[in-house]
């Protein structure tokens, strides 16, 4: 548990330096958005992180009580780091940012609830 919550504490510090970067490199390929890929994996990972580190009490059936507190959290975190992103130079606040953000939350949150399901490890 504790190397969970290291790990999960060492992504959303990796997280924040990457969205207080000034003036970031535009990341597209042939006018797809890859941006919104790069939130979606970044805010996935996160997600799955947190569903480790976090213990939770109860019963198997209780995964999608954690599932949607960890999206919640992710998304009250999406908004909180798209707010702080329009203090930072050459950065702006974005609502597709954010619903990337949420998005690969609520996958990676479904991913790891689905797969602590089938392992007692994990």
């Amino acid at each position: 548990m504790r190397r969970a919550r290291i790990e999960a504490a060492l992504w959303g510090g990796f997280l924040f330096l990457l969205t207080s970067w000034p003036n970031p490199p535009s990341i597209r390929a042939d006018g797809f958005p890859l941006d919104k890929l790069t939130h979606f994996l970044l805010y996935a990972v996160q997600a799955l992180l947190l569903y480790r580190a976090v213990a939770w009490n109860g019963r198997a059936r209780r995964t999608l009580s954690r599932v949607l507190a960890i999206v919640g959290t992710m998304a009250l975190w999406g908004m909180l780091d798209e707010t702080h992103q329009e203090w930072i130079p050459g950065r702006q606040m974005d609502s597709g940012d954010l619903f990337a953000d949420v998005s690969g939350a609520a996958v990676g949150a479904l991913v790891a609830g689905i797969a602590g399901r089938r392992s007692l490890s994990f």
